[in-house]
């Protein structure tokens, strides 16, 4: 498999795993065929690079094997996301994708105690991501060309945010097995990653609405602001039925 560097944002920066594959697996007006291909595809990436990662890299390596294999991961990624995007479309892809990402958020909330992670972090990458990935979304959507230097920057710092996500994803939900300190430390360098993303896109963000009247124009844009209102009610009514 074959990986071109590219500037061009046609593929939405949403984390999959074989969880949210299966979710979207269960809609059966949705094209078996390539959600079939895209399984395929994460299966050969969870086995060839994050189960690897997880449960065989030395303490003194993972963060060097963190930025090694989310490069490694990135055609992985595109391929899957192609395949979905061919069954869903894109706008059916992200009212499908954030219905899924919520119904796997208390899961997570519920199971951080156990790795020795505070639920409140988990909660936060949660909203994070998806708050930049739908504005990248939304600025490709609108057909604004992009700075291609700062754009660059971007897909690094996304390249290593959702590799990082995806490996915490899979250790959580348990489609691989990790130690403790691996998924801790991978949510550390995953959190870095996320911060350089955020601004980036912050940045990229205020640039583009200063130089046209992009904040009016993009239909996707409430979009942003309604998901994350329901992801964070769903959140705070997770936080409601912890125990205390």
């Amino acid at each position: 498999m074959q990986y071109e560097p590219s500037t061009d944002v046609q593929y939405p920066p949403f984390v999959l795993t074989p969880r949210t594959l299966k979710e979207l697996r269960k809609l059966e007006d949705v094209p078996s065929a390539q959600l079939d291909q895209a399984w395929s595809i994460l299966s050969e990436a969870c086995n060839t690079l994050f189960v690897p990662f997880l449960t065989q890299t030395r303490e003194e390596l993972l963060q060097f094997e963190f930025e090694r294999l989310s490069y490694a991961y990135a055609p992985y990624r595109i391929q899957v996301i192609i395949h979905v995007l061919s069954a869903l479309g894109l706008r059916e892809f992200q009212a499908r994708y954030l219905s899924a990402l919520m119904r796997m958020a208390k899961a997570f909330a519920d199971q951080a105690p156990e790795w020795g992670v505070d639920p409140e972090r988990i909660e936060a990458l949660f909203r994070r991501y998806l708050a930049s990935a739908l504005r990248l979304v939304s600025m490709a959507s609108s057909g604004t060309a992009f700075p291609v230097g700062q754009l660059s920057a971007i897909l690094i710092a996304v390249t290593k945010a959702d590799f990082g996500l995806t490996a915490v994803f899979l250790a959580m939900e348990r489609s691989v097995p990790a130690e403790k300190w691996a998924l801790q430390e991978t949510i550390r360098l995953t959190d870095a990653a996320m911060i350089q993303y955020e601004q980036l896109v912050s940045q990229l963000w205020k640039m583009l609405v200063k130089q046209t009247p992009i904040s009016s124009s993009l239909e996707i844009e409430g979009d942003i602001e309604e998901g994350l209102r329901k992801l964070g009610a769903h959140l705070s009514a997770l936080e409601g039925q912890r125990p205390q």
